[in-house]
């Protein structure tokens, strides 16, 4: 045998045996002995497949040996908690449905190196907080039915068969779903279907209108999927298949390792002690605190008040004339980062005489007369 041939068959014994390692990895059980927590709390519209895709995942789990937990209670995320899972699937959530320490235990969950997996209206979640919109990689920004059903059919055009939600998908495929438009759409995510909106009335994004993408962020992973809003779509051939890819994907992390969160964990309530240091005050404004524990607060009616934790007396120290009317008065104060050596202190008040608009100004604090 020649050198030649020697050389090409040593290539496709390699190709043959990267060929069947590719296939061994792809079909390994790559979800055996994870835990994932389904989360379906709506503060909006809810979805009446919720239920369909809770069912779904629960059979997943059984042939793929997977746990499945769910919960619609957001007191289950704290770090203790979140600490038992690998995924967290936001099941068609909708609205502010975590509190503000809920939202830390969530974000150091991912930098942990947690996964998230989006479905549906995952999307329309959590408007007001910036961090949850850049790891679902955009918000919902309306959807066709305002002159036509907001079900439709429509052609989707798969982006990339390398992910494991869209290997076993064709070029184009027809779906029935809802199909959302999306803001604050984040140039950092690989998507993975598309749209096309001359299929369908009434889309909004023009000839990039994605379906599916994911991304690594902020040490964890995040898989969104558009795909969700009926019922059918938990039963149909194509979505299975999907789903499940995208979930391994989402649960192919690193193991969870806390020491690289950096979102600071809310305290305990219990750490705190509640102080009252005045009371019946008439539409109290603003607050500043002194470095020596002394309290300077204004009411809107023009009083200028001051808290001295030595005494433990609250006294008005000054009154100042300001307009009233609707919402003009004393509105803000602070003391200045040097107040210890100037004094100074910045009042935002109406004047009672002349233009009524608001004004900043500087005074500076006596404190022999304390006022």
């Amino acid at each position: 045998m020649s050198s030649f041939h020697k050389i090409k068959g040593i290539f496709l014994f390699l190709v043959f045996f990267i060929c069947q390692f590719s296939s061994f990895s792809q079909n390994q059980n790559l979800l055996k002995g994870k835990k994932v927590l389904i989360f379906s709390k709506t503060m909006g519209y809810r979805h009446e497949s919720i239920p369909a895709g809770i069912k779904f995942f629960k059979d997943l789990s059984l042939k793929n040996e997977f746990t499945v937990d769910t919960t619609e209670n957001n007191s289950k995320f704290t770090d203790e908690n979140l600490k038992k899972y690998n995924v967290i699937i936001f099941m068609c959530t909708t609205g502010d449905v975590l509190s503000d320490s809920q939202q830390i235990a969530f974000e150091r969950f991912i930098q942990a190196g947690g996964g998230f997996f989006g479905i549906h209206a995952a999307a329309d979640t959590e408007y007001d907080w910036p961090w949850y919109g850049k790891l679902v990689g955009g918000y919902f920004n309306g959807h066709p039915g305002k002159n036509v059903s907001n079900i439709q059919k429509a052609t989707m055009y798969t982006l990339d068969k390398s992910h494991a939600s869209t290997s076993h998908l064709p070029n184009s495929f027809e779906k029935t779903d809802e199909f959302y438009d999306f803001k604050n759409f984040s140039s950092n995510v690989k998507s993975l279907i598309r749209v096309d909106e001359k299929t369908y009335k009434e889309g909004q994004m023009g000839d990039f209108h994605p379906m599916a993408w994911y991304q690594e962020f902020d040490g964890g992973r995040s898989f969104y999927t558009n795909f969700g809003h009926t019922i059918e779509t938990f039963s149909e051939p194509l979505m299975a298949p999907h789903f499940l890819g995208g979930l391994k994907w989402a649960a192919g992390g690193a193991d969870l390792n806390y020491s690289k969160e950096t979102s600071q964990a809310t305290p305990e309530e219990n750490r705190f002690q509640k102080v009252i240091l005045d009371e019946k005050l008439d539409e109290p404004t603003e607050l500043a605190v002194m470095n020596d524990g002394r309290v300077i607060y204004g009411e809107r009616k023009g009083k200028l008040k001051l808290f001295d934790p030595k005494t433990k007396l609250a006294k008005t120290i000054n009154e100042l004339e300001v307009y009233t009317k609707f919402e003009y008065g004393l509105i803000g104060l602070n003391i200045d980062p040097n107040f210890d050596q100037n004094k100074w202190v910045y009042l935002y008040y109406s004047p009672v005489k002349g233009d009524t608009a608001n004004t900043l100004s500087r005074f500076t604090f006596d404190e022999v007369n304390q006022k």
